[in-house]
């Protein structure tokens, strides 16, 4: 059953001048009409007013009041806006007298939630609004916009009808393979037929996943991990790099024992550099913990910048074996100090005089151009969408080892309940629940 409770939020920051706060559901009208007195309120238009509570007693002399009826609002319900002034006591007199009232606080991404139940904006719509929100740079703002205005290119529900399509003919095939069961050469021919389709299958879905993982990196930050032995210049690189102090720099090796990550802003995309501690074979403990988390940040690293210097040069073959990350670019360090032979695509730097750096710098910034400049204003709906291809995945793979045909349609058909979760007209309340609890409270 729908929830038609009155709910409130504050849509600005705590300690401003002025509170803005947003009231949906059915006891608005009421309840603005018994704070002002005033019993008619035009569409749309901006009221001062003063508010009192049920005793008579004034809680702002001076409000603005807007008043949004149903349907034409942002939630689809009534809705009004109250600008108060900021201080805590007027903020606190008034959500005191709304709890009384019967209101309740909005949960995390509410209002946008029962816009999307009553038809006010699509979900794809509705994630378009909460990375707007949280956007901080121009390829985050750019691709929130494309979202939130439908001129995403390419339609994710399309994809997945695709996949889907897929998966009915591999159903088809399978049921077919069971049909002959005394035809050898048929059946075998069916299940290695089956089985090359349910690899192309999985193929595709990892090129989703693989777009999804590259959206999730836009929002919350484009993973770049300096990696090397100890000693060569990764925490001064990191400092360069972000412009700022960031991590400790110092002559004795194994400083740097922990991740130390720093957001910057780096040609409109949000980039995670990340500190790690240096590369080595040590029996400290603390130091081993440092190591084991500098390999699992690597792992999952988008660009690893793999540092060296003259004295740890002839570990580059082996610790390249070792990088995971699809884009390794080979950093010689100390380069004021030593000269290099030539190496193909290295770059040669001195953090002490910056000879170097802004190589390094647009290196990067063609790997993340490559990498992410296509996907910026594709269709995104979040984590909900890779959970699901995260699943269909592992039944799609268990059932490629499967022998048993029998057993193998039943995991097909498995997949398929899967996919279904994806498909655009299931509206599930636990979907809208892991998209809607990520939004901010007012949203």
């Amino acid at each position: 059953m729908r929830d038609v409770q009155t709910i409130y939020a504050p849509l600005t920051p705590l300690g401003g001048a002025v509170s803005l706060y947003r009231l949906s559901g059915p006891l608005v009208l009421p309840i603005l009409q018994a704070m002002t007195g005033r019993i008619i309120f035009e569409a749309r238009y901006s009221y001062k007013l003063s508010l009192n509570d049920t005793t008579g007693t004034l809680i702002d002399p001076c409000a603005l009041v807007v008043f949004f009826p149903s349907p034409n609002s942002y939630t689809g319900e009534d809705v009004v806006e109250i600008s108060l002034h900021g201080g805590k006591a007027v903020r606190d007199h008034f959500c005191s007298y709304l709890h009384h009232k019967g209101l309740r606080v909005a949960k995390p991404g509410e209002f946008s939630r029962r816009a999307v139940l009553n038809g006010k904006m699509t979900l794809q719509e509705a994630l378009g609004v909460r990375y707007l929100v949280e956007s901080q740079t121009q390829k985050q703002y750019r691709a929130a916009l494309a979202q939130m205005t439908g001129q995403t290119m390419g339609d994710v529900h399309k994809d997945l009808d695709l996949v889907r399509e897929h998966l009915l003919l591999l159903l088809r095939d399978a049921e077919a393979s069971l049909e002959f069961p005394d035809e050898e050469d048929i059946s075998s021919d069916l299940e290695e037929a089956l089985s090359e389709k349910i690899k192309k299958l999985i193929r595709l879905l990892h090129q989703y996943q693989e777009l999804y993982k590259k959206k999730e990196m836009l929002r919350d930050g484009i993973p770049v991990v300096l990696l090397g032995p100890p000693n060569v210049g990764k925490s001064s690189l990191l400092n360069a790099l972000a412009k700022e102090e960031c991590a400790l720099v110092s002559d004795i090796p194994g400083t740097t024992r922990d991740v130390v990550q720093v957001l910057v802003n780096w040609g409109g995309y949000a980039v995670r550099l990340i500190d790690t501690a240096g590369l080595r074979d040590t029996v400290d403990p603390i130091e081993v913990m440092g190591i084991q988390r500098t390999r699992q940040q690597e792992q999952s690293a988008r660009i690893t910048l793999l540092m060296l210097d003259q004295d740890t040069l002839s570990q580059q073959q082996i610790l390249r074996e070792q990088c995971h990350s699809p884009n390794v670019v080979v950093v010689l360090t100390k380069s004021d100090l030593f000269s290099y032979p030539d190496i193909n695509d290295a770059v040669c730097l001195s953090t002490q005089t910056r000879d170097g750096l802004n190589v390094l710098e647009n290196t990067i910034q063609a790997i993340l151009d490559q990498d992410f400049s296509e996907i910026i204003e594709k269709t995104d709906m979040g984590s909900s969408i890779k959970a699901c291809l995260d699943r269909a995945l592992i039944v799609l793979k268990e059932s490629l080892e499967e022998k048993r045909l029998e057993i193998r349609v039943q995991i097909l058909y498995d997949a398929l309940d899967v996919l279904a979760s994806m498909v655009p007209s299931v509206d599930k309340e636990e979907v809208l629940d892991r998209i809607f609890s990520g939004f901010c409270i007012g949203k």
